[in-house]
């Protein structure tokens, strides 16, 4: 991986004074987590920087989606999705993971949940009071349950939960560390892990070439926090204050986080959410489910429903 100096002075990337003359509802934008900056917008060719829709009035009145992956992923999981969904969308690689920088090795719990949280508002601003909906993938969608928890902002009208992590302790036993320190110490072994234990169905190769390139440059810290604090920290209490429509999503095959888990943590503790099982989907369920861009759009439309 070339270093974040190597691409900045070979893409140009306007900063964040220049993009507040960029109207938003233009397309699609992924955004970077940079040291000293915080979440920055990239223009790269590996990346959508734009999506092209099929009339300039396709997404008016849709709330917008942001993206937030899961642990050992990156942005790039929802390319194919945001491409398809009728929304325009914002993506991000949350701080260590796919294109973001690392933030300094000695800061205290630096990889938090509560941290990656303290990152968003800086994208989130750019919308300029537009309505938008989180969308987020295990650990993702972990950020999204916490966001929406503390105070979040009236034009948040939704979260969209994908295979989600709680946001209650969890502690992994010994033997499940060592299978995950074990995965993601080498490539052989995390193309064996991801179709063993994260998908059910199958992938397209490209996503998964695409997925364990990612994983493979993410930061060792980033990795590591996960496994030593982010699962220790408990934020459940507040599930209950959340007051939005929540639509959940979870395999049916998931090894990762079971369906009965999602129900009991995450579904029975925000009132008025909607759980759904994914069938034939594992873990992956942005790369599994077929009919998912379809179920976004359609739900997008309920929420000006909701009461």
């Amino acid at each position: 991986m070339s270093s974040s100096k190597d691409q900045d002075s070979a893409v140009p990337h306007p900063g964040f004074k220049s993009l507040q003359y960029v109207n938003p509802r233009l397309g699609t934008m992924y955004f970077r987590f940079k040291e000293g900056e915080g979440l920055r917008f990239m223009a790269e060719e590996a990346f959508l920087a734009w999506k092209a829709l099929p009339s300039s009035q396709s997404a008016d009145n849709k709330p917008f989606f942001v993206f937030l992956h899961d642990y050992g992923s990156s942005s790039r999981i929802f390319d194919k999705l945001a491409r398809s969904v009728k929304n325009h969308c914002l993506a991000v690689d949350l701080r260590g993971w796919g294109r973001s920088n690392h933030t300094k090795d000695g800061a205290p719990l630096a990889y938090s949940i509560t941290r990656m949280k303290d990152d968003l508002p800086r994208v989130i601003n750019l919308l300029q009071g537009e309505k938008f909906v989180l969308v987020g993938h295990g650990m993702g969608a972990e950020v999204a349950q916490l966001y929406a928890t503390q105070q979040p902002p009236k034009n948040l009208v939704g979260l969209s939960l994908l295979a989600p992590m709680p946001l209650s302790t969890r502690k992994p036993a010994p033997e499940n560390i060592e299978i995950y320190h074990k995965a993601y110490e080498r490539r052989e072994n995390l193309e064996d892990f991801t179709k063993k234990y994260l998908a059910h169905s199958h992938i397209e190769e490209v996503d998964l070439r695409n997925l364990v390139d990612d994983c493979m440059k993410d930061t060792p810290l980033a990795k590591d926090a996960w496994l030593s604090y982010s699962m220790a920290e408990n934020y459940s209490h507040g599930l209950r204050d959340i007051e939005m429509p929540v639509l959940i999503l979870a395999g049916e095959s998931d090894r990762i986080i079971p369906v009965g888990v999602v129900e009991k943590e995450v579904g029975n503790k925000i009132k008025g959410s909607w759980l759904l099982p994914a069938k034939n989907c594992g873990h992956l369920i942005p790369l599994e489910e077929p009919g998912l861009a379809e179920m976004l759009d359609n739900w997008s439309k309920d929420i000006e429903h909701w009461k």
